[in-house]
């Protein structure tokens, strides 16, 4: 299976959205579309998305920031998301792969990925890989 990373274009923003979806983030295509558009303006924020036989089996996003309290920066996985029926099948590894060869050359001296409290699964993946566990992340919602 030849698995093709490629920065996320405009019309992947149907795919994405139901990637999104699939995840339990439901976001309309328009509204992925707005985003990569905006998101194309940014130098920092990347956008890949992993194309198999020509079907997008995954997206991550990722964003380069420089860090206050240490030298260089750090890179952040924002968002991973592999299609259920491509799963376990060494898509994810590959997306986290190309990131870590983005982040190197972007100057990153870490990379840092959230992942739900509930996503059992995705710690196991993130372990595999060699990220480990040391921060706690406080989150709160605030009204808009």
């Amino acid at each position: 299976m030849e698995i093709t990373i490629r920065n996320a274009v405009e019309h992947d923003a149907e795919a994405i959205a139901l990637l999104l979806t699939e995840l339990g983030y439901p976001q309309h295509s328009e509204t992925v579309r707005a985003k990569l558009l905006l998101l194309q303006q940014d130098s920092t924020f990347r956008v890949f998305v992993a194309e198999v036989e020509a079907v997008i089996a995954g997206v991550i996003a990722f964003d380069v920031q420089p860090l206050f309290h240490q030298a260089r920066s750090i890179g952040t996985i924002m968002a991973l998301i592999v299609r259920d029926s491509f799963r376990n099948r060494g898509i994810g590894s590959a997306l986290i792969r190309h990131i870590e060869h983005v982040a190197t050359e972007a100057g990153c001296i870490k990379i840092a990925v959230a992942s739900g409290v509930h996503r059992e699964d995705a710690h196991r993946f993130y372990r595999s890989l060699g990220y480990e566990e040391n921060t706690r992340r406080f989150v709160k919602s605030l009204s808009a």
